[in-house]
């Protein structure tokens, strides 16, 4: 799951400008939640160097 304010350092206008089903992109794992079976993930918070 990735939550509305990890998607982009800037105001969001429209979410799907930024994010569409099959479309790769790059994220970082924030936490695991394993008893309810979430992932949280955040597009803001990659580096470059990660890209």
């Amino acid at each position: 799951m990735i939550l509305l304010t990890e998607l982009s350092r800037r105001r969001i206008r429209s979410i799907n400008k930024l994010i569409r089903v099959g479309r790769n992109e790059v994220v970082v794992v924030v936490r695991v939640d394993r008893d309810k079976g979430y992932i949280d993930l955040s597009k803001r918070r990659v580096s470059p160097e990660d890209i």
